[in-house]
This record gives structure tokens, C-alpha cells and sequence, in this order.
């Protein structure tokens, strides 16, 4: 998506092309400085287009969009296996305006925005399907980040049912397609006083 400077550059550098970095806020930063975290999708993005079919046209929807770096990782891993001339839409979807409009600098910044849409929405907003003129269009793939520092923060479950529902075919792909929840039980008189 942005070369070999996703390796060896800061997320200032990368986005100098668009000169967008004013109107981030301080956690997409953050996110996008984790190589950790991006790699790691990288790494399932490129796993999960090489299985999908040759022949078959994808159509992805990518929930909670922010910068659309997702967007930007699976349309470049995508065009890499099938080639420019390839069946492939991205609709980005993103609630904040401000990175709607980074999402969509950076997609013309990367030459990807003859792929990435990018919308201006919730995705609990749209429906039934993807398109206004046919309702019947949905996303055989889903990618998506609407974690926070909570997974189950941010409606994600909700915003994953409704696509289910409304926007994604039967057995559409899912990335990321599970987390764990880890708990501990702990007490403490702090905890006892707010109880």
C-alpha cells in the first residue's frame, strides 16, 4: 500500500502525501504505528485473498473504516494476486468525517481509488445490501477493526449482526473472524467502595 515505507517510515512520513496528519486523532496514530497490530493484518488480509476464488468477483465491505488502511491493505494484496484489471469494490465505511476524507486522500494518494469507496456512514445505517439501485448486493468479504481497547466497545457485535443481516452473502469471510476475551476476577477496596 505505501511501498516499502510501511517497513521503515513513521505513519507522519506516509501520510505527508496527503497531508492529513491534522486531522487525526491521537489513538488512529497510535494504531497505525503498531506495526505489531498491522502486520498482523497484513499477514490475514494476504491469507485470506489468496483463498479467495480466481474467478470470482470481490466485493468487500470494510467496517469502521478510520484512515481505510484495511481498504488499502486488502485492494493492494488483491490486485497483486489477480492483476489491475481484476472484479474488485471496496466499500469503506466511517463515521467520522474527518477521516472520511483521509480515507478517501489516502486511497488517491496509494492509486486505489478506483477500488476504494468510501462512505461517509454507519454501517448499521445501510441496507438491505450495498447498493441504493440493488438491495441484493452484499459483501462476499468483511473486513473490519471496531475494537478499541475494549472489544466490545465500540457496537461491534451489533454492527456485526446487522451486517450479517443486511449487507454480507451467507459464509461471507470474515477478517478478523474471532478474538479471545480474557478475564480475571480481582477485589480491592476500591473496587468494594464503588460497589
Amino acid at each position: 500500500v505505501f511501498g516499502d515505507a510501511l517497513h521503515t517510515e513513521s505513519v507522519q512520513g506516509l501520510l505527508s502525501a496527503c497531508m492529513a496528519a491534522s486531522r487525526f486523532r491521537g489513538y488512529h496514530v497510535g494504531m497505525l504505528n503498531d506495526r505489531s497490530r498491522t502486520a498482523y493484518y497484513d499477514a490475514e488480509l494476504k491469507e485470506a485473498v489468496a483463498s479467495w476464488p480466481t474467478c470470482t468477483p470481490l466485493l468487500a465491505l470494510d467496517i469502521g473504516a478510520g484512515t481505510g488502511l484495511l481498504s488499502l491493505l486488502l485492494a493492494r494484496h488483491a490486485r497483486g494476486l489477480f492483476g489491475a484489471a481484476a472484479p474488485l469494490r471496496v466499500v469503506a465505511v466511517e463515521a467520522e468525517g474527518e477521516l472520511v476524507k483521509v480515507a478517501r486522500d489516502l486511497a488517491r494518494s496509494n492509486g486505489l481509488d478506483d477500488v476504494i469507496e468510501v462512505r461517509h456512514a454507519l454501517s448499521t445505517s445501510l441496507g438491505p445490501g450495498l447498493s441504493v439501485e440493488d438491495s441484493a448486493v452484499q459483501a462476499g468479504f468483511c473486513v473490519h477493526e471496531v475494537f478499541g481497547s475494549d472489544p466490545l466497545s465500540e457496537r461491534m457485535l451489533p454492527s456485526l449482526r446487522h451486517a450479517r443481516q443486511n449487507l454480507l452473502t451467507p459464509g461471507c469471510q470474515l477478517v478478523p473472524n474471532h478474538f479471545h476475551l480474557h478475564c480475571a476476577l480481582c477485589c480491592g477496596r476500591v473496587l468494594q467502595d464503588r460497589v
